[in-house]
């Protein structure tokens, strides 16, 4: 099955008080980091939504601004036909087993739902590329009243949690501290 790697990194890093993506984590940046690690688990081509002036072709800029991950998801999705597995830049300990076993959930299991996270975290997540949820998360992008969260979207979608034993791995780091104890952990 062949999907499209996604790397939410156009957020501001206000709390980080840096860019998150060029952080160096194992002598390579998160950006390089998360594109690795989303090509090492099967992506057909990873796309980066960095809303940056770069005229790197695999940089996707939001399609509605300023409005947080959802604008870089529906971005994301109309810059390819092919479903996306979707990670956030500022999530070094994933692994490409983790993310194998999301698309391969996704793939398997023949239901109704439209997208797969792990434990129930908005990130990383797999969504179907149809219409109806492009749809869906176009009418949430430009409603002027709240719902702008991912784990919003995922629900109103239809979302499945996939089982990670692993829960350190999907830590999120968004504060200079977050990121030393990563660094510092004997897991790394």
């Amino acid at each position: 099955m062949a999907f499209v790697g996604v790397v939410l990194a156009g957020g501001k890093s206000l709390r980080m008080g840096q860019d998150k993506a060029t952080l160096l984590f194992n002598s390579k940046s998160l950006l390089d980091n998360s594109v690795t690690l989303l090509r090492r688990a099967g992506a057909s081509e990873v796309l980066v939504s960095r809303n940056s002036n770069s005229k790197n072709p695999a940089y996707i800029s939001d399609i509605y601004p300023n409005k947080g991950p959802l604008g870089g998801i529906y971005s994301a999705l109309m810059a390819s036909p092919l479903d996306v597995l979707i990670s956030a830049v500022d999530m070094p300990l994933l692994t490409p087993a983790q993310l194998i076993n999301l698309a391969n959930a996704a793939t398997l299991q023949a239901n109704d739902m439209n997208a797969w996270q792990l434990n129930n975290e908005p990130l990383p997540v797999y969504i179907k590329n149809t219409q109806a949820v492009k749809q869906q998360l176009s009418a949430i992008l430009l409603n002027k009243h709240g719902g702008k969260s991912i784990k919003y979207f995922l629900h109103t979608i239809g979302v499945q949690s996939v089982i990670c034993n692993e829960t350190h791995t999907l830590i999120n780091t968004n504060t200079p501290q977050q990121f030393n104890d990563v660094l510092a952990s004997p897991l790394v």
